[in-house]
């Protein structure tokens, strides 16, 4: 038995029981969840019991764990919203601001921070008031800056890094719009998390669409702060749509402002849908990769 453990693993249940085998005798047991990103013969989640001179007893805490997470694995992974329903949802909804996470474009788990799937999207089913952003396009900066403020510009943006072990349908995305803001990239974040932290960014430009005031810059950061958005001008609580690729820090900030939160399947490296991924070396079978 091997299991790739998401996210959504219930590693609460499997750490209490790692616990209770201390409380029981061993002297140490831990649960390790793996890396279900990594292409790796022993990406899977593993259990380490340490005993008093006890191998038949260190082997059965082993074994009731992982019997445990196998009897959960339907908890550890769950089928996708698919990104066109995801974004019909957002657009029914009546209360704002409604944050869009394209977790799968996340620069802290991998991602190029270039795709524009879910902005898209977002633009093809009629949203408007949206802020999106950071993108990574130092090609799309140049172009910008040269163009200058106020300048309206019809450039390609976005799409451009490609990773050839994930099958991702992101291209770039033709916008035409005008040159609203160009920034040194500078900023400090203001909390309540990595509160004081200098952000520099590059040259950041914001294209305003019309329905989309967007980020573009030559630097990655994840937007782990609405000061991400209004050291350009944006003030997100006052936007319909804030699209941030983000996995998790994006919780207490943008999460905190939120009136709903859309997870929206994207396209990226750092995406959660294993479906999406060209494994060649982790040891098979393994679930959810190949359903037992």
């Amino acid at each position: 038995m091997l299991l790739m453990a998401t996210a959504q693993t219930p590693m609460k249940d499997l750490m209490a029981s790692a616990r209770q085998a201390e409380a029981d005798g061993a002297l140490a047991v831990s649960v390790f969840s793996g890396f279900p990103l990594a292409d790796a013969p022993h990406s899977g989640l593993s259990v380490i019991a340490m005993t008093d001179n006890d191998q038949a007893g260190a082997e059965a805490i082993c074994n009731r764990i992982s019997d445990q997470a196998w009897s959960l694995r339907e908890h550890t992974y769950k089928p996708f919203e698919p990104l066109s329903d995801s974004i019909a949802r957002a657009k029914a909804m009546t209360d704002f601001p409604v944050v869009l996470v394209d977790h799968a474009d996340n620069c802290n788990s991998g991602g190029s921070q270039d795709t524009m799937t879910v902005i898209a999207e977002a633009l093809r089913q009629g949203l408007t008031g949206i802020a999106a952003g950071p993108i990574l396009d130092p090609e799309a900066v140049a172009t910008l800056v040269a163009a200058g403020v106020g300048a309206t510009v019809t450039l390609k943006v976005g799409g451009k890094i490609k990773a050839p072990s994930v099958r991702m349908d992101s291209q770039p995305l033709k916008l035409t719009g005008r040159v609203r803001t160009i920034s040194d990239g500078r900023f400090v974040v203001r909390g309540p998390v990595f509160t004081g932290s200098q952000i520099a960014l590059g040259r950041t430009v914001v294209l305003d669409t019309g329905p989309l005031e967007l980020i573009v810059c030559e630097g990655r950061v994840e937007p782990l702060d609405l000061a991400m958005f209004r050291f350009v001008g944006i003030e997100p609580t006052e936007k319909r749509y804030v699209v941030v690729k983000s996995k998790m820090q994006y919780r207490p900030t943008f999460g905190a402002m939120a009136k709903h939160i859309v997870e929206c399947n994207g396209s990226g490296a750092a995406t959660m849908d294993l479906a999406c991924f060209d494994f060649r070396k982790v040891e098979r079978p393994v679930y959810p990769l190949d359903r037992m």
